[in-house]
Order: structure tokens, then C-alpha cells, then sequence
């Protein structure tokens, strides 16, 4: 009976510290702002800023951009919209990858319609393939 109540308080503090630890990472790991910057005939810009400072940063040159558009996915009984990036190839107009913008934030469709107005008029526009259709 002695060991066991001698190992009781080390378990504790092993799950002390595995809960310390766990939520020290969901905090890290908390994003408090996502920036979606367009750069006319540059590309896109998408920023993330994490609670504790930390900023990630991914940019896409406007000749990897084929589209922005907004989808729609299904989760269980509700439908989640979302504005997502179309990357097609190098040399070609194949769609290589779709790179989902707001993952953490998720805004509603309204906003969404917005910001994807404001992006196809600043950046699709000034797009070489856009100047050389107008031609």
C-alpha cells in the first residue's frame, strides 16, 4: 500500500504538467488576426498573426494564380463557405492546388462576397492573361 500512495503525487504532477503543456500549445497555436493583402499585378499576400506574436507569412505570385473564388463545403448539417486561392502550374493552366484563405476566422458569406469582389477587380484585372484578352 506504501508504493502506491508514494507514486500517487508523481502522477499528479505528470498530469500537471502534460495539462500545462497541452494548453501552453493551444495558446501558442491561437491565431488572433488573419491579413489577406492584394497586390495589383504582384500577387497575393496572406498573413497570419499568432497570439504570442508570431507571424506566418505566404505569398502567391500572380502567375501561379489562376482564380479566387469562394467554395462551399458540407460539415455535417451546416454549410461552411470559404474564399480559396486556385494555383494552377508553371507552364501551364492545370490547377496544381487550392490554398483555402481564413482556415481560422471563418467569415460569414457576406464578407466573403466582398472581399472576393474587391479581389477580382485588383487583381484578376491587372493580371497579364486579363490584358492580353482586353487586346
Amino acid at each position: 500500500m506504501d508504493k502506491i500512495s508514494e507514486q500517487k503525487p508523481f502522477y499528479l504532477w505528470m498530469i500537471a504538467v502534460f495539462l500545462a503543456l497541452v494548453l501552453f500549445y493551444k495558446l501558442y497555436t491561437k491565431v488572433s488576426a488573419e491579413i489577406f493583402l492584394v497586390l495589383p499585378s504582384i500577387g497575393l499576400q496572406v498573413q497570419t498573426k499568432y497570439l504570442f506574436g508570431s507571424i506566418s507569412t505566404q505569398f502567391m505570385d500572380i502567375s501561379k494564380i489562376k482564380d479566387v473564388i469562394i467554395n462551399e463545403a458540407i460539415s455535417l448539417q451546416s454549410v461552411i463557405f470559404y474564399l480559396a486561392v486556385l494555383l494552377k502550374e508553371e507552364k501551364s493552366e492545370n490547377l496544381q492546388s487550392i490554398y483555402p484563405l481564413f482556415i481560422h476566422s471563418w467569415p460569414n458569406l457576406c464578407i466573403l462576397k466582398k472581399i472576393y469582389s474587391i479581389t477580382q477587380r485588383k487583381l484578376i484585372m491587372t493580371s497579364p492573361t486579363a490584358k492580353l484578352k482586353q487586346s
